[in-house]
């Protein structure tokens, strides 16, 4: 079975806008998404892969590596509470379930990574991902960092993106 390695659309180096990662934040029960583009004000957020791997070095020297899955995370720090219009519907949302302890609501958020610098099919759809803030407060304004840590079974897809800016994505079929 042939592997269809995927191709870049690029000219010089990809930029770190081009991989971006979205949030759904729309109303809970709505059939629409609302991607939110996720780290405004933020300059370096990284998803991690944190593989879990095992090796062992057979009797004849030779050594073996597995890899048996790789976790994701991506920190979100700082996180400074600001009116930014658009860019902060997400802020509420965790707030509101941190001050609730509605902690369940915590994993119900879904996730989307955007590569914007590969050809076809671009997008990974996380269903079941959890959005945990890490802290509030701060020094000289209030900060509330969060970890995002995609779950669920991946979905593969395609995102365009309108002129507004307007996400939408599309299932693999």
């Amino acid at each position: 079975m042939a592997i269809n390695i995927p191709t870049f659309n690029l000219t010089a180096n990809a930029q770190r806008r081009d991989f971006v990662t979205y949030v759904d934040v729309s109303d809970e029960g709505s059939l629409e998404p609302i991607w939110e583009a996720q780290g405004y004000g933020t300059e370096d957020s990284t998803v991690e892969l944190s593989p879990d791997t095992e090796s062992l070095i057979d009797i004849l020297g030779i050594q073996h590596n597995k890899i048996n899955s790789v976790e994701r995370s991506q920190s979100v720090e700082p996180n400074t509470i600001r009116p930014i219009g658009d860019h902060g519907r997400l802020n509420p949302i965790l707030l509101h379930y941190t001050r609730n302890d509605m902690l369940t609501h915590l994993s119900t958020f879904k996730v989307l990574y955007v590569y914007w610098f590969v050809n076809g099919v671009n997008a990974d759809l996380y269903p079941r991902s959890s959005i945990v803030p890490s802290s509030i407060g701060g020094s000289s304004t209030t900060d509330f960092p969060y970890e995002i840590r995609p779950g669920g079974e991946v979905i593969h897809g395609t995102a365009t993106r309108s002129t507004a800016g307007v996400v939408t994505f599309t299932p693999e079929e």
